[in-house]
Parts: structure tokens; sequence; C-alpha cells
């Protein structure tokens, strides 16, 4: 039987790479507060952007649920594997990237931030008048 693709892989933005001094082909390892993962190759993407990874989760050498939060839904029970906070290490890079902190404010859906304040604005509706 021929594999597509017989073990897990990290697509990183072209941006991340640069940063962990990677290129396709080569292994980084990912951690989060559950553990670490080892040897995932890395495939450069412009389907991911800065800041953001994709794994499958479907390969028990590079089991990545291992470092994913063990939340899950409570009505359904489904598990949160889909999104995590994780970091990512290369040789050259053994410690990971460190990001600028930003601060977040702006607009978003009706809800303004301000100086860690929310505020939401009451959506005012408005109707055909024909």
């Amino acid at each position: 039987m021929i594999l597509l693709a017989p073990e897990a892989w990290v697509d990183l933005s072209p941006k991340d790479a640069l940063k962990l001094q990677v290129k396709s082909g080569d292994r980084i390892a990912l951690s989060g507060t559950r553990g670490r993962v080892e040897d995932v190759i890395v495939k450069i993407s412009e389907t991911v952007r800065e800041g953001n990874v994709f794994v499958p989760f479907h390969y028990n050498e590079q089991l990545i649920n291992n470092i994913t939060i063990p939340e899950f839904d409570p009505k359904s029970f489904e598990p949160n594997y889909k999104q995590c906070a994780v970091q990512l290490h290369s040789e050259a890079v053994p410690e990971g990237i460190v990001y600028e902190e930003i601060e977040i404010a702006g607009y978003l859906e009706g809800i303004k931030v301000y100086d860690e304040k929310v505020f939401v604005e009451e959506k005012v509706k408005t109707s055909d008048a024909s």
C-alpha cells in the first residue's frame, strides 16, 4: 500500500519559516502546555497566516492531540482539539518564535474595546417602510 502522506506535517507561513530558519522538508518540534511533539515535517504554505499553523491529527507517530487543550463542548462532549496556542522549535531557533506583544483595541461586530473595558453597542434594527 502506498500512502500519500505517511506522516504528519506542519503548514507554516513563509514569514514564520523565515523566523525559524527552515524550509519545506525540514523538521521541527511543536510544544504546548500539555507536551511536545518532535520531528514534524515542515511544509511552507500560503494557506496559513503568520502566527498560525496547521497540523493534521491522524498520525500516531506525531500525535498532535497530545499537546492540544483538553477542553470539550459541555453539550456534545466533542473535544476541542481544533485550536490552541503552540510554540515552534527549529534547530536554528530552539527557543521558538518570539512575537512582539501588541495591544488589542478596536471594533468587532458591535463590541468596542478601550483600555481593557468592553462596551457593547445595541444594534439598531431598521425596517423597510414601503
